[in-house]
């Protein structure tokens, strides 16, 4: 298992939903995928925390593993709903 940060995150707001779009620049993966998790930041007066918000993997056979072309940039997004 390797965590590679993407190079960007956008995010967009709604009345009840929040969206985020993490892009890692072409090239940057080159093992096959077989899991893709949220973790962001949590703030807790000094303290910082990670935090996992959701993760989508084969093996709860949400999608199947597979290999980005290194050639171009791989883009998940994710809604939230609040």
């Amino acid at each position: 298992e390797i965590a590679i940060e993407p190079d960007s995150r956008l995010m967009s707001y709604g009345d009840n939903f929040l969206e985020i779009a993490s892009v890692w620049e072409a090239g940057r993966i080159t093992q096959s995928v077989g899991e893709v998790g949220l973790v962001g930041h949590c703030y807790d007066g000094s303290m910082q925390h990670k935090v996992l918000y959701g993760r989508i993997a084969v093996a709860d056979g949400a999608f199947n593993v597979f290999t980005p072309d290194p050639s171009l940039s791989l883009t998940v997004s994710y809604k939230i709903e609040v």
